[in-house]
């Protein structure tokens, strides 16, 4: 999945991040999301490669 973010949505999370508890909320959220699209980058180059030797 490929996150878009339109203005208003990075306008929310500026906000977000000035605040103390929902600051960090909003960082280990997007870390996560990071951390998904990386297995996912390296999960699909796999994929293939296994299907090939199928």
């Amino acid at each position: 999945m490929r996150f878009s973010p339109n203005s208003a949505q990075e306008s929310k999370k500026r906000q977000r991040f000035s605040t103390g508890k929902e600051g960090k909320k909003a960082k280990m959220w997007i870390s996560l999301l990071k951390i998904i699209e990386n297995v996912e980058e390296r999960t699909d180059p796999g994929e293939r490669k296994d299907r090939k030797h199928e």
